[in-house]
């Protein structure tokens, strides 16, 4: 164990793991405000008002002065409603295009981490980001959305095992797509290895701790409140970036060290 945290230290410094971290959550920070629309818009056109009216709406108001709540619902019910046209059309192409920018940063470094290099080209390097940026943003959703909303809808201890099975198994999907299909020479990729394992932990681990933060900590009714949340917020998505790095470092460390020496 003391040999792979050494060799993990030195591959993080070799291929700037933290600097990278960073790169990928100011992308990503960036994506979130249009994907939260995008998503509210495909609930108004799925007739899912009642999730923000009955669930997400009064838990936020409960922690937010009345000022930030007027002008928060009024974004929503105009998401899901005169709006919903606009972000369900060109509002998609800036959402994935926003999102692409962040796989093309998690590319780039996948490529150094996996020995490959970044050769691909502008039409082959795009089009991996769009698909990517598509694909893992829709797992992730659907992710939390199972871990939120799936065990009120079995009910009971078995609803709470399902709806938490069904989100890992989401995670795994989007953790597996980005470690397959992300780094220049794409190679075969076990569906769960001990990289993967370590990257979603963190994820989930990171986004429990920062739920718990938002939900039951951060007041909104202060200036210092915001701010910090803000600030907890870049904070939650740089280690979840940087914990996802790291388990590719393990993974590719592990193949290394299991290679067949012929």
């Amino acid at each position: 164990m003391k040999a792979l945290v050494r060799k993990v230290v030195a591959a993080m410094e070799e291929h700037g793991v933290l600097t990278a971290a960073s790169a990928i959550a100011f992308q990503v920070l960036t994506g979130l405000i249009p994907l939260a629309l995008l998503v509210l818009s495909i609930m108004g056109f799925l007739h899912l008002q009642s999730v923000w009216t009955d669930h997400l709406g009064p838990q936020f108001k409960a922690q937010v002065s009345k000022e930030v709540w007027a002008v928060a619902d009024d974004v929503v019910h105009r998401t899901l409603g005169k709006e919903q046209l606009w972000w369900l059309t060109a509002g998609v192409v800036f959402t994935v295009w926003q999102l692409s920018g962040a796989v093309r940063a998690i590319m780039g470094v996948l490529s150094e981490i996996y020995n490959d290099g970044e050769d691909r080209s502008f039409k082959s390097r795009y089009a991996t980001s769009i698909a990517l940026g598509t694909s893992v943003p829709v797992l992730v959703v659907l992710a939390f959305a199972a871990a939120r909303f799936g065990g009120e809808a079995v009910g009971g201890v078995l609803g709470f095992v399902v709806s938490w099975a069904v989100a890992l198994g989401l995670l795994f999907t989007a953790v597996w797509l980005l470690l397959r299909f992300a780094p220049a020479h794409p190679s075969p990729h076990r569906f769960v290895s001990f990289g993967s394992a370590l990257c979603v932990i963190a994820w989930v681990g990171t986004s429990l701790v920062f739920g718990l933060y938002i939900t039951q900590v951060a007041d909104y009714g202060s200036i210092f409140g915001s701010l910090a949340t803000v600030f907890v917020m870049l904070t939650y998505l740089y280690l979840s970036a940087a914990s996802f790095l790291i388990g590719a470092e393990v993974d590719a460390i592990a193949r290394d060290a299991w290679r067949p020496s012929s």
